[in-house]
């Protein structure tokens, strides 16, 4: 469940998820979704009884200067990334994968931070760290917006949300 940068990346994706051996999936990337479309989503397809082996969620880049501000104030983050909690089944693994704007690296760092605290405290949840390649190496892979990946990007962005699926697939192994 993702935005348009899930949407610039799905052909990546598509062959990340392969090479794991992911043979079923449901690949949802909407540009400009904010988290509260997100959520409508996820709610159609927990109605539509999809039950996933793991949620992987993109998103919070739309949300970025309007949940909370540049100053810190994380409350609006927080109850954003809780309303998607909420209605993922608690017992569903989750990969999220954090946010990365060139322009809003402070915002970037607040919602990674809160996310980081939420996903913590929900358990069974992984990020899969997209900021960390995005902020490291942003002329090669993003485009001049500082939002949208390049094809090289796209391919990180995507690598990246396999590294979490493998790190879900290793806990999942292990509890067995």
């Amino acid at each position: 469940m993702g935005d348009s940068i899930t949407f610039d990346s799905l052909v990546p994706i598509d062959a990340e998820l392969e090479r794991l051996g992911v043979t079923d999936q449901i690949l949802d990337g909407v540009p400009g979704r904010p988290i509260s479309q997100g959520i409508d989503a996820i709610n159609v397809l927990v109605a539509e009884g999809v039950r996933p082996d793991a949620w992987v969620i993109a998103l919070g880049t739309n949300d970025l200067g309007t949940a909370a501000d540049e100053s810190g104030d994380a409350e609006g983050y927080r109850s954003a990334i809780a309303s998607v909690l909420d209605v993922v089944p608690a017992d569903a693994p989750i990969v999220w994968v954090n946010v990365f704007v060139v322009s809003m690296s402070a915002a970037s760092e607040v919602f990674n931070l809160v996310l980081t605290d939420e996903l913590d405290a929900r358990g069974n949840a992984v990020i899969a760290d997209w900021h960390a390649s995005a902020a490291a190496a942003p002329q090669t892979l993003l485009r001049d917006d500082g939002v949208h990946p390049t094809q090289r990007g796209a391919e990180q962005f995507a690598s990246s949300m396999g590294r979490g699926l493998s790190t879900v697939a290793e806990r999942l192994s292990a509890d067995q």
